[in-house]
């Protein structure tokens, strides 16, 4: 069992107006961005909100792409994202 209840959740996704959704995120729901590459985005939220998130991103245009625990591993999806794209 790990240490703490509030286990950490990164959300990769991906949004054509990303400024727009970081500001509705952090004042709807205190989610903070983690991490930009271009259009994509890294959000940290709990296991709690984490579904909460996913539906907000969605609604407003989003697509997530991935969900881990660890941000090192959405980053890893996310250079082979950007891979996909190039050829």
């Amino acid at each position: 069992m790990k240490g703490s209840i509030y286990r950490k959740r990164y959300i990769l996704a991906y949004s054509e107006n990303g400024d727009e959704l970081d500001k509705y995120l952090f004042y709807s729901m205190g989610i903070k961005r983690k991490y930009r590459y271009k259009n994509y985005r890294i959000y940290l939220a709990n296991q709690f909100n984490r579904n909460n998130v996913i539906k907000k991103i969605e609604y407003h245009g989003g697509r997530v792409e991935y969900v881990s625990g660890t941000i090192k591993k959405c980053k890893k999806i996310l250079g082979s994202e950007i891979i996909k794209t190039l050829n």
